[in-house]
């Protein structure tokens, strides 16, 4: 089971027999909407009993249907996956299950930024997906290039010919550019 399908499970129990379920709710594309930085798609809104919610997707569809739509459907294509979503949000919004329905405005999008790179500064993270042209690509890789460089200020390469027993000269220091230590770098693609 999937969380799309176990969202829709418990919508259906929160709405059996109340008659909402059969409740009308519109789904529309909304190309001036400006959306969260890290989603990619267009934001499809749902509207339901005087409330909104925004979903973005890959796939989105303009249509009228109920949200008992959902409860019997197949959700095999994105296109009822994100139709699905888009009713589950609206329709926890309208049941105050929750409160956050919208993107944060444009003028927060900064701080988010800085607080993503906070929260995983020093951290592992697996990214999964496509990751071309993301804002999250780009914290990710000046990231990775600060450690880089605060490895190579540390970093000094002595030359194979020293090292063996002690000597009383120092080792000799090869110097080496931080541009050389990137090339020799093999990211996957």
């Amino acid at each position: 089971m999937d969380i799309i399908t176990d969202s829709v499970k418990k919508i259906n129990v929160l709405l059996k027999n109340s008659g909402c379920e059969e409740g009308c709710v519109f789904l529309d594309v909304n190309a001036d909407i400006v959306y969260c930085q890290y989603d990619k798609g267009a934001c499809m809104v749902a509207t339901f009993g005087g409330r909104s919610a925004e979903f973005v997707t890959q796939d989105p569809i303009r249509a009228r249907t109920k949200i008992s739509f959902m409860f019997d459907a197949a959700l095999d294509s994105l296109r009822t996956r994100a139709a699905a979503c888009s009713i589950i949000n609206v329709a926890a919004g309208f049941f105050c299950i929750s409160r956050i329905l919208h993107s944060c405005p444009e003028s927060s999008h900064t701080d988010c930024i800085k607080q993503l790179e906070h929260e995983i500064g020093g951290k592992r993270i697996l990214c999964i997906g496509d990751m071309h042209q993301s804002k999250l690509l780009s914290v990710i890789i000046s990231f990775m290039i600060r450690i880089l460089q605060m490895l190579f200020s540390l970093m000094v390469m002595v030359s194979p010919n020293r090292g063996q027993g002690i000597s009383s000269r120092p080792a000799k220091v090869q110097s080496v550019s931080f541009a050389s230590v990137l090339q020799q770098l093999v990211l996957p693609d």
